[in-house]
């Protein structure tokens, strides 16, 4: 069962057009939310001015890594407010932490789980290969999945013993 945000982000991409995972790419999501896009060989980060969207991804990161930080400057333009480093660092953790779960689902999006097979002997590298993504990001999704389906098994179970 999909979270309200893996939902959400899978409306948005549906209404896109985006239904398989090589169309997930920073150009169609900029044109979706009127973002401006740069590499520099600075710290990844994003910038509001007035109206206007920038997402700055450092340019010395490889692809996966480069996607990964588009996906989590992108969270924090649309969920956060404000100016993190004038927060108190229990907040701008918070933010983190958010920024950190929707690039996960927005690289590897619920809508999008047929093109993996579970069941895979080479389950990790396939979701590398198949959402080009690195390992990190698809163990850790993986881990966010199966801890879900236990989840739901445990609910079941308890169902059914009622």
């Amino acid at each position: 069962m999909p979270t309200f945000l893996e939902r959400r982000i899978g409306e948005v991409y549906k209404r896109e057009g985006i239904l398989a995972p090589h169309e997930i790419d920073i150009e169609t999501i900029c044109g979706i939310y009127d973002i401006e896009y740069h590499e520099k060989a600075i710290p990844s980060h994003y910038i509001l001015i007035g109206g206007m969207k920038f997402i700055i991804v450092d340019s010395r990161l490889n692809e996966y890594e480069k996607r990964e930080q588009f996906f989590h400057e992108l969270g924090h333009i649309l969920f956060h407010e404000g100016k993190q480093t004038s927060f108190p660092p229990e907040k701008q953790y918070l933010q983190e932490i958010e920024a950190r779960r929707f690039s996960k689902y927005a690289l590897i999006p619920f809508h999008m789980f047929t093109y993996i097979d579970f069941y895979s002997d080479c389950l990790v590298d396939d979701i590398v290969e198949t959402f080009s993504v690195s390992r990190p990001i698809a163990k850790k999704r993986i881990l966010n999945i199966k801890s879900k389906i236990d989840s739901n098994q445990d609910k079941s179970h308890c169902n059914t013993t009622n």
